[in-house]
């Protein structure tokens, strides 16, 4: 790790080092997930366990932390964090702090070739996207946040 990396980190503060060990611990608990139970599973256990959505005052303020840090996080994974993956990650995180968010899973189809792609989306846009995925890849899928 560079110095210069190592001062960001010291700057984190209390809360930020609290999301970066929920960031990291939601990701170990989302790869447990995957590799050992079916996926349809998966979801109900998110959807089950997670609080209602709300409008929390600082949304813009938590959706702002969650995204920086996780996608610190993302980067520097010595392991490959598949976008399944990252969007699980993310829909957790987010919907842990009541924020409405939609995890979205795509497919495309290019000739004899078959994609997919998933992806979060908070008030109608994609989240750590550099376009909207829905363009390329039609959702086959969508799991939104149950309201109180």
């Amino acid at each position: 790790m560079s110095s210069q990396a190592l001062r960001r980190a010291w700057r984190l503060g209390p809360t930020g080092w609290g999301l970066l060990v929920e960031v990291v611990a939601t990701g170990v608990l989302v790869e447990l997930g995957l590799r050992l139970i079916p996926f349809q599973r998966l979801l109900r256990l998110f959807e089950n366990t997670l609080p209602p959505v709300s409008s929390p005052p600082d949304a813009e303020a938590q959706l702002t932390a969650v995204l920086r840090i996780s996608s610190a996080v993302f980067r520097r994974s010595p392991i490959p964090i598949t976008c399944l993956r990252q969007s699980l990650i993310l829909f957790w995180l987010l919907r842990r702090r009541r924020l409405s968010t939609q995890l979205r899973i795509g497919v495309a189809r290019n000739g004899e070739s078959v994609s997919a792609h998933s992806w979060i989306e908070y008030q109608g846009r994609a989240l750590l996207e550099q376009s909207s995925p829905a363009d390329r890849f039609p959702a086959i899928l969508s799991v939104e946040a149950p309201s109180p």
